[in-house]
This record gives C-alpha cells, structure tokens and sequence, in this order.
C-alpha cells in the first residue's frame, strides 16, 4: 500500500457529501491543533472525516512516522475505522479479540493465526505492528501489554461522548500529541 494522497482525502470528504470548504477546514483543523472535536449527528459523515482525518496525519508524517490510533469505546465503531482506512490504502492493523472482530476484517487483525498456523506468532503480530501506519483498538484493548514501547503522538478517539472517563485515558497515556475527539 502506497501513501494517500491529499486528492484521495478530500474525495473521501466530497463523498460524504461535504463542500470544498468544509473539507479544507476540517483538514486544516485537524491537523495544526492539538485538540479537536467533530460532532455531529449520526449519519452525518463523521466516519468519512475521522478517515480522512488519519489519512492527512499519515501523508503528513507529522509525528515522525510513528503509527496513528484510530480508537473508541465499541469493537463495532473501531472496524467502522478498520474498513474505512483499508479501502484508502492506508496500512492498518486491528488489536482485539478476533470473535469480536468483523469476519471479512479478520485478515487485518494481530490476534488471528495467519495461514497455516495454529496460533499467533508472536514474531509475526509484533512486526506487523511495527509495520502498521495506523493501530485500530478499543480504549481498553489499547492497555495491553503487547503495545508497550509503542507511542501514539496522534490519537482520534471515536464516540466520544459514549466512553467512560476512565476508558478514554488509556489512549492518552500512549505518548498523545494531538488528539481528535468524533461523536454525537
């Protein structure tokens, strides 16, 4: 998988139904503070902007290369995130239990034995770690003990206003720089 490139994000926006200008703000925002909120109703293209929002921080290399986390409170809302970065190209990879994970998601999940296999390798989830541009876990998923020395300087933390205090500081204690907050 290659880099996204801008065009490829702003026609992510455009396709859920935005104006020019509003996909240049959102971007623009986004990506210069250190703390931003995009709320808005559901079914209103949060999901589309929280992807273009990841996208623009992997082509931008702004935290010098070191992976995103793309995160929330449900399993059902971090595969939203899954599949959404997966269909722009961006490589990404799913912490969880795998029986929590969409089935047509499992070849992107770290808990699942690749093929062959008949239990995970740790070898192999460690690289494909390291290898990811972009980490999708659950808040508390992102507590494990298989993501300690990883840094997450950027961190967009989906329904937000459905996770529990204590559940939404997990991420943050990951080295976070600049944090997106996404919800109703």
């Amino acid at each position: 998988h290659g880099r996204v490139s801008e065009a490829q994000l702003v026609q992510v926006l455009l396709h859920a139904r935005f104006a020019y200008s509003q996909v240049a703000t959102i971007l623009e925002t986004a990506v210069a503070n250190r703390l931003t909120l995009v709320q808005g109703p559901p079914g209103t293209g949060k999901t589309h902007v929280s992807v273009a929002i990841i996208g623009a921080w992997v082509a931008g290399r702004a935290h010098g290369g070191a992976p995103v986390l793309a995160t929330s409170d449900s399993n059902i809302a971090v595969d939203n995130l899954l599949e959404g970065l997966v269909k722009i190209g961006i490589r990404t990879v799913r912490l969880g239990r795998p029986d929590k994970v969409r089935p047509e998601l499992l070849q992107h999940c770290v808990d699942v034995p690749r093929e062959g296999q008949l239990q995970v390798d740790y070898g192999q989830k460690m690289a494909l770690l390291r290898q990811a541009q972009v980490v999708c876990s659950t808040c508390v998923g992102v507590g494990s003990d298989q993501l300690d020395g990883f840094n997450f300087p950027a961190v967009l933390l989906d329904e937000a206003s459905q996770v529990t205090e204590s559940s939404s500081l997990v991420p943050l204690c990951r080295a976070c720089d600049q944090l997106v907050l996404v919800g109703d």
